[in-house]
């Protein structure tokens, strides 16, 4: 059987599942970690240990380059927005070029 079209990766596919990795532990590493610090009473060492983590997390998800570009898709040196649907730099919508860009919102996050 010859493969189809919708088969293969497009464009930025690799790029936009690394994004999501990325997205997904910070998510993951923040509504984890608060029920778990306000279930077991954390605090101290616990509690900053889950926050290092926490930032680390987010910083890392910042970090990530747009793939059309290659500069950072949350910033540029005048501008800075952690919640953008497109790339600060050029303007490539969020999940443009891959096969989640006609995934509903839930279904990019899974």
């Amino acid at each position: 059987m010859l493969p189809t079209v919708e088969s293969y990766p497009t464009r930025f596919e690799a790029d936009w599942r690394d994004y999501r990795r990325r997205a997904r532990l910070a998510w993951i590493t923040i509504l984890g970690g608060l029920p778990l610090c306000y279930f077991f009473q954390a605090t101290g060492t616990p509690a900053v240990i889950w926050f290092i983590v926490y930032v680390g997390a987010v910083v890392w998800r910042e970090g990530w380059g747009c793939p059309q570009c290659g500069n950072n898709f949350f910033c540029n040196p005048a501008f800075r927005n952690s919640f953008t649907h497109k790339c600060v730099n050029c303007s490539l919508r969020k999940w443009e070029g891959s096969s989640f860009d006609k995934e509903s919102w839930w279904e990019k996050f899974m």
